[in-house]
């Protein structure tokens, strides 16, 4: 009898002190980590500022935007003006009979043109469409840039939420993996009295090694995740839990007709369609070159001569009329040139639908996503509701003796992991929805909707 009690106070103190333990680890762990400091909106700024992609897309807009008027240039005069000035003088010398050079005779020559000439394009058929190119190319441009945003938006919250979410699963490991360690030594306990099979000790032992396994994973996991986040905020940062609380739009379905108008205004859709513009006016454009071009030409040219010896000379000349060029042969360069053009615009045509076809796909996908996440949200709230009332009477059952501290434990396990669930419910709610939003090219409806700010109608 004195050993049984023995024992059992023996196994008491020994979850007691595993409890305190555990307590005292997660508190200075608790401690050791930086307070939240980086808000979505914040950290999405910061990344878009160094997103390279982003940057690019924008550079090239920019560029793009000096393309078209560089191409309007093409249609507007040109305004020459040209000036030489010639003088020339000569002196010839003769020698006396004492042998001094002396001079015999000078002459000098001046001779001066300048002229002015302005041309006016009237029929350059390459100029319109390569300034309609133009038009459609900064279109282009335009696009390519917003997509880039919101591409670039999108990896900031899923990075965001990687860390925030595997923050949160590795504290919910460590409590599920101080639950094991405690219900092993109770296991181990209860063996040598006969209360428990050796099938149970093992299966808790392999349990326990498993969630160290998993620990060691998930800690490498954040290791990686903080990297990468420390690279865009700076040292000691993490994300901030989530201001906001995502409430499902029942305005999403599945129906074609839905599918058809998500996709109406797509960034990605409006590229490709604005390089089948392209492609089709380079077409044109080439074709061109077998068209005369007419020019308007206003030139006056104003002669002025004078010389030492002869009377001088001026005269002003001023022309008004009209160049025409017809291309007559140039080897099939332009034949082959337009052809070339030509397959070039069908490989438009064909990698739009393929990108068309492949967004379908997507919408059908995120679609699901986001059906998913609702439930996965409700699941979440549940478990929340069920595990705080479980930790709840737990607790007060092991005050009057009747559950032990690895019941504890486990209880405090589920709160744990109610509010990772809740975490990645949250956020996978936020993330079907920009998915959405950046598919059908509103991506400013969730700033007014979720309130996170300016960020989505910025430039950065």
């Amino acid at each position: 009898m004195y050993k049984l009690r023995h024992k059992f106070f023996s196994q008491i103190a020994r979850l007691a002190a595993l409890f305190c333990g555990s307590t005292v680890v997660s508190l200075a762990t608790a401690q050791s980590l930086p307070a939240p400091s980086i808000t979505l909106e914040s950290f999405i700024r910061q990344t878009l500022v160094r997103d390279p992609e982003y940057q690019a897309a924008k550079a090239a807009r920019d560029a793009t935007v000096e393309n078209k008027n560089i191409n309007r240039a093409g249609l507007l005069p040109v305004i020459s003006l040209s000036s030489l000035e010639y003088p020339y003088a000569e002196t010839q010398n003769r020698s006396n009979i004492s042998g001094r050079t002396t001079p015999w005779t000078a002459s000098s020559y001046e001779s001066s043109n300048r002229s002015i000439t302005i041309r006016q394009p009237i029929l350059r058929l390459r100029n319109w469409t390569n300034y309609l190119q133009g038009n459609a190319q900064a279109e282009q441009a335009e696009v390519r840039l917003q997509f880039a945003k919101y591409q670039g938006i999108l990896r900031a919250t899923e990075l965001f939420r990687d860390y925030a979410i595997t923050n949160s699963e590795l504290q919910t490991l460590r409590r599920e993996h101080d639950y094991l360690i405690a219900r092993s030594l109770q296991l181990n306990e209860m063996l040598q009295e006969s209360l428990a099979s050796v099938t149970e000790a093992l299966e808790a032992a392999a349990q326990e090694s498993n969630t160290k396994r998993q620990l060691a994973e998930k800690e490498r996991d954040l290791a990686v995740l903080k990297s990468r986040f420390e690279l865009i905020t700076g040292p000691h940062t993490q994300p901030s839990m989530p201001a906001f609380s995502v409430t499902p739009d029942a305005a999403y379905d599945e129906s074609a007709e839905f599918r058809k108008q998500m996709l109406s205004n797509n960034p990605e859709l409006k590229v490709v369609r604005d390089a089948i513009k392209i492609a089709e006016l380079e077409v044109k454009k080439i074709n061109a070159d077998h068209f005369p071009t007419v020019d308007l030409i206003a030139n006056q040219i104003f002669e002025n001569n004078a010389s030492s010896l002869l009377i001088g000379r001026e005269a002003r000349t001023t022309n008004l009329g009209f160049q025409v060029t017809v291309p007559i042969f140039q080897g099939g360069q332009i034949t082959s040139a337009t052809r070339q053009a030509s397959a070039n615009f069908r490989r438009a045509q064909h990698d739009a639908q393929v990108t068309e076809e492949r967004l379908q796909s997507e919408l059908v996908k995120i679609l699901g996503d986001y059906q998913a996440a609702i439930k996965h949200r409700e699941y979440a709230q549940q478990l929340n509701r069920f595990a705080v009332v479980n930790a709840r009477s737990i607790r007060q059952q092991r005050d009057l003796g009747f559950k032990t501290i690895a019941d504890l434990l486990q209880a405090e396990f589920l709160v744990q992991k109610s509010v990772s669930e809740s975490i990645g419910a949250q956020y996978a709610l936020l993330i079907a929805e920009i998915s959405l939003s950046a598919l059908r090219g509103d991506l400013e409806r969730v700033h007014e909707h979720r309130t996170l700010g300016s960020v989505f109608k910025s430039e950065f």
